[in-house]
């Protein structure tokens, strides 16, 4: 199973092959043939025989998904087929920008040849796949005075040349050390006659593979006269197999060589024929591509006032919707009266893993009406908007005067008020009523509210009677140009309402 990881970041670094160097993914015009991309998901496969080629870790990546699989190798003359190379997977996941893995790609072993192409009644042994560590050469076919690889006038067919390894290396060279190795297949031995040679040995650590790091060559059959060629050994993770004797009499048969090993990772046995592969796969760091305002836009705030949310923009990558961390972001009052800490119209921040960049405080303007402010990031075309509103903030207010307040039943109360309250509301000041009993005589103790109406203006709050009692109380005044306001006035349960027949209550 492949594994990725989200990385973010610009990508920088490049890919290597053939010694031309590559822009990384996110910079790319065009992969190069070895690599496809899907979404953010890159993969590069090298799959010729006794390929060599660099591979330099992009700015961002730490994990590397390798697959590498062995060549097969080479069939014997005439019948017997030759061993499959092993797969091996692994993850690299401490890799660093700019470094460089080398991949080997093992070659796929030859077939051995018929009888006579060597000799009047001999054949020659195939030679094994070039590789990391390449195959052995089949063994000759040669006969009873000739055992092992001679050729002459026996009439065997030669063995099938062992498949090379496939590797990838942590570093520059062919001398640096394997991260994983896949071990190759065996040639298949020869036939003597009309019998058929050994079976070959499988790559990988099993199903016929060495026990040591080197593949060996299978033997022939022994009888007393016509002797097959074995097969070559499989490339192993140190030396390449060797080619295993002929036959050493009649019906003689060539064993199949043994597989080579395999180590850095999970090993399937006996999988692949024909050429090895190695596949490296990586998630590309997302990249900044799109950006769009996430909460704050809509809101309202009074002069001078900050508004009550932040505003947030996110920066997506578009291949795959994913989030974009460490993007810079620039907020920009670009009209309407607005700032941000310091009286600044612009603001940077840096998206945090989850992509959203978070603005400083905003603060409403002296001038009511529409804000609008834009969010931009590098290499990004347009920007998200925010679009607030400033309103008017309430203005400070007074309600004051004094006068004789005359009842409808003829009762007279004197009344004074000088009550007043600032932009933001904060409210103080007095008021008194006196006459009508203990219940209507009155001074305030609290202010809690002066606001101007439609038609005049009230004050609220606490007052304490004659009876020494704190009630609450409210006053309100209806102007009336010319004098004779209108007043009313309760005070705990008691309601005073009348003509200010002598003095005028003014709201400013």
């Amino acid at each position: 199973m492949v594994r990725r990881s989200l990385l973010s970041g610009a990508l920088a670094g490049a890919l290597v092959v053939g010694g031309a160097a590559l822009a990384a993914p996110g910079a790319w015009a065009a992969l190069p043939p070895e690599c496809t991309q899907a979404g953010r998901t890159v993969s590069c496969t090298y799959d010729q025989a006794d390929q060599t080629a660099s591979f330099v870790v992009p700015v961002g990546v730490t994990s590397l998904d390798l697959v590498v699989a062995g060549a097969g190798g080479g069939g014997g003359q005439n019948t017997s087929a030759g061993g499959r190379g092993a797969r091996v997977t692994g993850t690299v996941t401490d890799a660093t920008a700019g470094e460089t893995f080398t991949v080997r790609v093992g070659a796929a072993g030859a077939d051995g040849q018929p009888k006579g192409l060597a000799g009047p009644n001999s054949s020659q042994g195939a030679p094994g796949g070039a590789g990391y560590r390449s195959g052995g050469t089949g063994g000759n076919g040669g006969p009873a005075e000739f055992p092992g690889q001679g050729g002459g006038l026996g009439q065997g067919d030669g063995g099938g040349g062992g498949g090379g390894a496939s590797a990838v290396l942590r570093g520059a060279s062919a001398s640096s050390p394997a991260v994983i190795v896949a071990g190759a297949g065996a040639g298949g031995g020869g036939t003597a006659g009309n019998l058929s040679g050994g079976a070959p040995g499988d790559g990988g650590p099993s199903s016929g593979a060495a026990a040591g790091p080197t593949g060996a060559g299978g033997s022939g059959g022994s009888s007393t006269d016509i002797g097959a060629g074995g097969g070559g050994g499989g490339g192993a993770g140190a030396l390449g197999g060797t080619g295993g004797p002929g036959g050493s009499g009649r019906a003689g048969v060539g064993a199949g060589g043994l597989g080579g090993s395999s180590s850095g990772g999970t090993v399937q046995d006996g999988v692949n024929s024909g050429n090895g592969s190695v596949v490296i796969t990586y998630t590309a760091p997302a990249t900044a591509g799109a950006i769009a305002a996430t909460s704050g836009s809509g809101q309202s705030a009074q002069t001078g006032r900050p508004f009550a949310q932040p505003l947030v923009a996110t920066v997506t990558d578009p291949a795959d919707n994913s989030p974009v961390s460490g993007a810079s972001v620039t907020f920009t009052v670009t009209a309407g009266s607005a700032s941000f800490p310091g009286g600044a119209t612009t603001a940077t921040v840096t998206t945090g893993a989850n992509g959203q960049a978070t603005s400083p405080p905003l603060t409403a303007g002296s001038a009511p009406g529409q804000v609008t402010v834009s969010a931009t990031t590098p290499g990004v075309p347009g920007a998200a908007t925010f679009t607030e509103t400033v309103t008017a903030a309430p203005a400070a207010v007074t309600v004051k005067g004094a006068g004789t307040l005359t009842a409808a039943d003829g009762q007279r109360y004197s009344i004074s008020v000088d009550a007043q309250a600032t932009a933001a509301g904060q409210a103080s000041g007095k008021f008194a009523l006196a006459g009508g009993g203990a219940d209507t005589t009155a001074s305030s103790r609290t202010i809690t509210s002066v606001q101007k109406t439609a038609t005049g203006g009230s004050v609220t709050g606490t007052a304490v009677t004659s009876r020494g009692q704190t009630v609450p109380f409210t006053l309100t005044v209806v102007d009336k140009p010319g004098g004779r306001d209108q007043v009313m006035v309760r005070i705990g349960g008691k309601t005073v309402t009348g003509t200010l027949t002598n003095g005028d209550i003014t709201t400013a």
